[in-house]
């Protein structure tokens, strides 16, 4: 499976409503990680709610747009996270 298939697999496991296929990140991976879920086209958007299992939770991190795949900006920073529900004004 390449990478982008993997990818790909793990965006359609983040929003399919079923706390059983979750995406969930690989500590072996590092520190570092990304899920990126491509829309398809432009959207406009109010706000995001994140849905934290119990005990596997990321305190910081940054939910970031972008037009291209290219340039990225950010549009929410989280640096205090706690798990459970994080919703997220953007």
């Amino acid at each position: 499976m390449s990478a982008w298939s993997k990818l790909a697999a793990a965006s359609s496991r983040a929003l399919d409503g079923d706390v059983a296929t979750a995406w969930k990140s690989d500590p072996a991976a590092g520190p570092v990680q990304d899920l990126v879920i491509d829309l398809r086209r432009p959207r406009e958007f109010g706000g995001l709610v994140v849905h934290w299992h119990e005990r596997a939770h990321a305190s910081r991190y940054e939910v970031q747009f972008s037009d291209d795949g290219v340039r990225w900006r950010t549009v929410r920073r989280v640096i205090d996270g706690n798990g459970g529900r994080d919703a997220l004004l953007l």
